[in-house]
């Protein structure tokens, strides 16, 4: 993953950003795959006291929320 971006960056200046829906928690295996190498979780870099999860049951636009 890391290689690919590499290549499709296209020279800009700004540092490249992976997103998706990993479907994960941070200590999942695949998830550790991918943080292993050089890629970075941007919650870690942003603010190490916010929470590391995007999902939240205390979310009041979701009603009666199903377990994440």
């Amino acid at each position: 993953l890391v290689d690919f971006v590499a290549a499709h960056r296209h020279g800009t200046a700004f540092p490249p950003v992976v997103t998706g829906d990993f479907n994960a928690r941070p200590e999942s295996p695949e998830v550790r795959l991918l943080r292993a190498g050089r890629l970075h979780d941007a919650w870690d870099l942003a603010d190490p006291a916010a929470p590391a999860a995007t999902w939240d049951a205390a979310n009041p636009y979701i009603p009666n929320p199903p377990v994440p």
